[in-house]
């Protein structure tokens, strides 16, 4: 549409604009560029007790800049562009002139923001039910979203975005989780030597195929069978 197409030029001529001392970060362009009832309810929905523990451990880096906005952002977008992918279709929703999905986060994210704000996309289906895996992640492991330290068999404080986002992915298209904190962690070790799964996790993180690719790997993982 000319507006969503307006929202889109508006954003890139705000970042070639925003080089000032105090430069925004991409959350804040989009929360001013896409403001709404659903900009409203993500800001409300990173007070989630579920989400704030998950993130504890790296909480000073998240609490800035609306990092922690765009992180379950990206979760929700993320799902979205599985679902869509999976039932093979090649835009971000499914009418005849919907944005073709892309590699470019960017785009996606302010996408997602764009369609939930325009009642396209139901925001409080996708919240409701990624409050609830959130919850389930918590009971396996408060420490399921962190990565861990290069060259040691320890987990880390510092929060693996890509990992956080197919756990998620698997669980919202109903995954069950079969193993322990301790095989989770095991699994971990082993995702991080594997040079094949590794570069799914760290090459081309975006493109649209490794994301498949990833939620496969946890789905294996979460069933035992990685």
């Amino acid at each position: 549409t000319n507006e969503k197409t307006q929202k889109l030029y508006m954003t890139s001529i705000f970042e070639r604009i925003n080089t000032g001392s105090s430069k925004l970060s991409s959350q804040e362009v989009r929360n001013a560029i896409y403001s709404g009832n659903i900009t409203k309810k993500l800001k409300e929905d990173v007070k989630d007790n579920s989400f704030k523990t998950l993130l504890q451990g790296d909480e000073k880096r998240y609490s800035q800049r609306c990092k922690n906005e765009e992180f379950l952002l990206r979760l929700m977008t993320y799902y979205h562009i599985y679902k869509q992918m999976k039932n093979g279709k090649t835009t971000f929703i499914d009418e005849d002139n919907g944005s073709k999905l892309s590699s470019s986060k960017e785009l996606m994210l302010c996408n997602f923001l764009y369609y939930c704000n325009e009642n396209k996309i139901n925001y409080d289906e996708y919240s409701s039910k990624l409050k609830v895996v959130l919850n389930t992640i918590i009971k396996l492991d408060e420490a399921a979203f962190c990565t861990i330290k290069r060259g040691r068999d320890e987990i880390s404080s510092k929060i693996h975005e890509l990992f956080a986002e197919s756990l998620v992915i698997a669980l919202m298209i109903g995954t069950d989780i079969n193993i322990s904190k301790e095989k989770l962690d095991q699994s971990k070790f082993q995702l991080w030597d594997n040079k094949e799964k590794y570069n799914e996790f760290f090459v081309s993180t975006t493109d649209l195929n490794n994301i498949v690719k990833r939620v496969d790997t946890i789905k294996l993982i979460l069933n035992d069978n990685f």
